[in-house]
Parts: structure tokens; C-alpha cells; sequence
């Protein structure tokens, strides 16, 4: 019995080893956000001042310590007005960059 108590100990320790080593590790991983504008057309010129905005705004929570201790990413892509590819990327954000939340699109023309 005392061979299953070491044993049942060692694997406790490797796992609470294995956790202060992965933790900290994840919550630095960035906190992602997308950004959808249009960045050709009539509203580009919108669009540029709208990315300036946002990358101001979260620059300045990155100094601050980002959120939790977690930086924040923005993912920025152009959906060329297009709402079959605003909703092509908005998917990518989802499901391949793990964004948590997507500002825009900003218009489809």
C-alpha cells in the first residue's frame, strides 16, 4: 500500500510541476481581436483612421499590463467591401486565429 501512496504522490507532484510550467506560459498567450474594415473604395480613408484608433486604444492597455496580465492582439484583415469575403474572414477569425471578439465590419458597399 505504501508503493501506491509514493506512486500516487509522484504523479500529484509531476502534475502540479507540469501546471506551474504551463500556466504561466498560457496566460501570457495574447488575447486576440479581430478588426474587419474595408480598406478599398469610397470608406477607405475611413477605415485607416478607424485601424489607427483601435491600435491606439489597445497600445495603450498593452502598457497598462493588457488584460489579466495577457497582451492584446489585433488581427486585422481587409474584407475589400465584399460581404461574401467580410464573412469568410469573419469565420477565419473565429475558428483559425481564436479572436474573441471581432470589431466590424465597418461597411459593405
Amino acid at each position: 500500500m505504501g508503493g501506491r501512496r509514493k506512486t500516487g504522490l509522484s504523479i500529484v507532484l509531476l502534475v502540479l510541476f507540469v501546471a506551474a510550467w504551463v500556466i504561466p506560459a498560457y496566460a501570457q498567450a495574447p488575447i486576440k481581436v479581430g478588426l474587419l474594415l474595408t480598406y478599398v473604395g469610397p470608406t477607405a480613408l475611413f477605415a485607416r483612421y478607424e485601424a489607427k484608433g483601435a491600435r491606439v486604444l489597445i497600445d495603450q492597455v498593452n502598457r497598462a499590463g493588457g488584460i489579466g496580465g495577457r497582451p492584446i492582439e489585433l488581427v486585422n484583415y481587409d474584407t475589400e467591401g465584399k460581404p461574401d469575403r467580410a464573412a469568410s474572414l469573419y469565420r477565419r477569425l473565429a475558428q483559425e486565429d481564436k479572436a474573441v471578439a471581432v470589431i466590424g465590419p465597418d461597411s459593405i458597399f
